[in-house]
């Protein structure tokens, strides 16, 4: 469990991510939910808050982490709006160079912004419900 936007969560996935094809073992990723997410698309589905805690397994250098967030975003988004792009520079300048012994970040996505830590310290917010 996690506390989350002041309320208390129960790990609901995790994950490890691989990369290249070299199967590069990269980050861990948990997520912490109200329930069982299946689509962050779902209308029916209790989303707020949730968190995402990432543990880096790997030093990434800056100019990796935010061509990363880039790919990640044109990828995965289920909800292309017009400030995202925006939205991702902002999210890029909370973010150095990633060292694997320190490389620990936390998105608590809330009713109206989302709250960006690394390794406990709080970086940044990205107002609005969309980006989240």
């Amino acid at each position: 469990k996690m506390n989350c936007g002041g309320t208390e969560l129960p790990l609901v996935a995790a994950g490890l991510r691989d990369a290249t094809i070299f199967n590069i073992r990269v980050y861990v990723l948990a997520m912490y939910a109200p329930s069982v997410v299946t689509s962050l698309a779902d209308p029916t589905v209790e989303k707020r808050p949730m968190c995402f805690e990432v543990h880096y397994l790997r030093n990434v250098e800056k100019k990796k982490v935010d061509e990363a967030w880039e790919y990640q975003f044109k990828e995965s988004s289920e909800f292309p709006y017009p400030k995202l792009a925006e939205d991702i520079k902002l999210l890029q300048m909370f973010f150095g160079e990633i060292k694997a012994d320190k490389g620990i970040h936390l998105f608590e996505l809330l009713e109206n912004s989302t709250k960006v830590y690394e390794t406990g310290e709080y970086k940044g917010e990205i107002p609005g419900k969309e980006f989240g």
